[in-house]
Parts: C-alpha cells; sequence; structure tokens
C-alpha cells in the first residue's frame, strides 16, 4: 500500500483559508485522509455554529467532492475546563454527524487532574452512546502535562478503564516536555493502549504505523 493512503493532514495549517481549496490542495498531493481541525488556540473563528447539521453537511459534501476520507477529528482543548463537558459533548455529537470515530484532545495541567478524570467519566460512556472514542495526547508543555510520559499517560488510560477512552500518544511531544526519554520507546510503550500520532502530518490513526 502506498504509505500516502496512510497519512492525513490536519486543517489546523489551512487555518483562514478557504476549506473547498484546502482540501483540493491536500488531495493534489496523493494524500486520502483528512482530519478537520476544531482545536481551541490553533485554529481561528471557533464558535458553535462550526457544529451545526449544516456544516456537517457541506463538510461532508467536500469530502464527497474530492474523494476524501476521514477518521478522526481535532478536538484540543483544556478537559478540565469548567465548559469541558458541554464543548466537548458538541464535538462528540458533531462527530457521529460526520461520520467519525477518533475525537483527538489534549489533557489539561497536572494540578487539575483529577477534574480532568472526573470530566472523562462523565464524557467516556456519552462517547460510547454515539460510537465515539476519546483519544487523549500526552502534552508537550506545561498548559498539558496531566500526562507527559507514556508510563503517565497508561497510568491514566488504567484509571478512567473504558473502552471509549485511548491515547493518541505523540513522540514529537516526548522531545519537547521529556528530552532524556527516547521516542521511538516511549511510543512502543503506548501503542497497545491506543493510537500513535507520529508527527509528520499533526494527526493519527489506529494500528497506522504511517499516519501522522
Amino acid at each position: 500500500m502506498n504509505f500516502l493512503n496512510r497519512l492525513a493532514i490536519n486543517t489546523a495549517i489551512f487555518d483562514g483559508h478557504d476549506m473547498a481549496e484546502s482540501l483540493a490542495m491536500i488531495k493534489a498531493l496523493g494524500v486520502s485522509n483528512v482530519e478537520f481541525a476544531f482545536n481551541q488556540g490553533y485554529v481561528g473563528n471557533l464558535d458553535d455554529s462550526l457544529f451545526s447539521d449544516s456544516h456537517a453537511d457541506k463538510l461532508i459534501d467536500l469530502l464527497s467532492h474530492y474523494s476524501l476520507s476521514t477518521v478522526a477529528l481535532g478536538c484540543t482543548m483544556d478537559m478540565a475546563s469548567y465548559q469541558a463537558i458541554e464543548s466537548f459533548k458538541m464535538r462528540i455529537i458533531f462527530a457521529e454527524k460526520l461520520g467519525v470515530k477518533y475525537l483527538n484532545t489534549c489533557t489539561t495541567r497536572i494540578e487539575k487532574i483529577d477534574i480532568l478524570i472526573d470530566n472523562l467519566n462523565v464524557l467516556a460512556p456519552y462517547a460510547e452512546q454515539h460510537g465515539c472514542v476519546i483519544c487523549l495526547e500526552n502534552g508537550g508543555d506545561r498548559n498539558f502535562n496531566a500526562i507527559s510520559s507514556a508510563t503517565e499517560s497508561i497510568q491514566l488510560i488504567d484509571k478512567i478503564n473504558h473502552k471509549s477512552v485511548a491515547l493518541n500518544f505523540d513522540p514529537g511531544n516526548t522531545v519537547s516536555a521529556l528530552p532524556d526519554k527516547s521516542p521511538v520507546e516511549e511510543a512502543l510503550k503506548a501503542i497497545p493502549f491506543g493510537v500513535v500520532d507520529q508527527f509528520i502530518l499533526g494527526t493519527a490513526q489506529p494500528q497506522g504505523p504511517f499516519w501522522g
């Protein structure tokens, strides 16, 4: 299989540009998959109207027009913020409309990890009801350092203990947050507990060693 068929490009890199033009460029590159970005702090003009039925229909039509697929949604946010449950439920519903299973998100600061766990215990059953999996990314900076190492990430997954919560492990974040650790060794530890983001283009696909 051509490895380009196992890559996805996150639309955050096209922020501010027309979505049709962005998808046309992705297709021209020979990549078959896209991860729509609704990441707080990464994209502008992020408001609730983007999660409407009409916007979902528009994105589905664009995917069809350019013969592209999607299995993941970029949903980075502080998962321990006061509005996290409401905001993430909105993204779960939107993902279901798109036929997307995996929602990639960050965690929070270490001092708010108890709130994070409480929120995930609420969101995990909700994600399961809608056929989705919440994929938690290991942090690359102090804003999302609730989990950094593979061991910490696995411990959190074990604590939640729900099939709708997995890892979206980013070896690139290991380089920035834990320079004393091997990103390859960390990724190998994390693989059985979810998905691995190989930071090639900024997204992830389960079981896909060339997905980035």
